[in-house]
């Protein structure tokens, strides 16, 4: 299998530990974010990344010529300008080495074990030109339940809503990218392809955490200490979180 990550966010709201850093380069437990990211891609069976960098992209470079992850060729697409994840993804596939098979397309601030094996199976076996990978949506915030009379009945803690979450990873046909900007986001070409019907989703409650705050990386520490990631349970959207 063959990937695209995009590694050129500049992690604004993870200011000051971006001011030297590109924000897929942010240590958790001592290892970049990038580092979990490319180690998942390559043991759910990815053998060809091509990594997207931006700002500061020589420290991309430079740790994963130093840092090699076995069995995975990567090659680099270096953003002179900002092309927006629209463009950096089209830009990123001229460099697949397969450019006539399925790509996984993730984002590298991101730590998951979602299971891509499964989820390109899916994409193969269905008609659609994209799958995209959904994840169960819990609210960042605690919630207050209030009964008719107005009083506090009951406090929830982050509770998972009935409604799920894109999780920035999808798996796309060859054909996709030549819908994409050359320069923006893509958001808008998803969108019109999925009133095509032609986005189908693939929905799963294994672990996924973006980091985009400093309490994502405190959360992430802790998950990581664990024996195993934590999943979601069984996901039934009819059932109070």
């Amino acid at each position: 299998m063959q990937a695209i990550v995009l590694a050129g966010g500049k992690g604004e709201r993870l200011w000051p530990l971006t001011a030297t850093l590109p924000k897929a380069m942010i240590p958790i437990l001592g290892k970049p974010i990038l580092s979990y990211h490319l180690n998942w891609l390559r043991g759910e069976g990815v053998t060809d990344a091509v990594v997207a960098c931006g700002d500061k992209s020589e420290t991309i470079i430079e740790y994963c010529r130093e840092n090699p992850v076995r069995n995975l060729r990567i090659r680099f697409l270096i953003e002179h300008e900002l092309l927006g994840r629209g463009g950096a993804t089209r830009k990123a596939a001229e460099l697949l080495p397969l450019p006539n098979e399925p790509s996984i397309v993730s984002q590298g601030d991101t730590v998951s074990d979602m299971p891509l094996r499964e989820a390109m199976e899916s994409h193969r076996s269905s008609l659609a030109i994209l799958t995209l990978m959904l994840v169960p949506y819990r609210s960042r915030f605690g919630v207050v339940e209030i009964g008719n009379d107005n009083f506090v009945t009951r406090f929830r803690e982050k509770p998972r809503l009935p409604y799920w979450a894109n999780a920035g990873t999808f798996i796309a046909s060859p054909e996709f990218f030549a819908y994409l900007p050359t320069k923006g986001d893509e958001d808008s070409t998803i969108e019109l392809l999925a009133r095509e019907h032609r986005v189908i989703s693939f929905r799963t409650s294994h672990y996924w955490r973006s980091i985009d705050l400093q309490k994502d990386i405190s959360e992430a520490e802790a998950d990581l200490r664990l024996p195993s990631l934590p999943h979601e349970e069984s996901y039934d959207p009819s059932r109070p979180a």
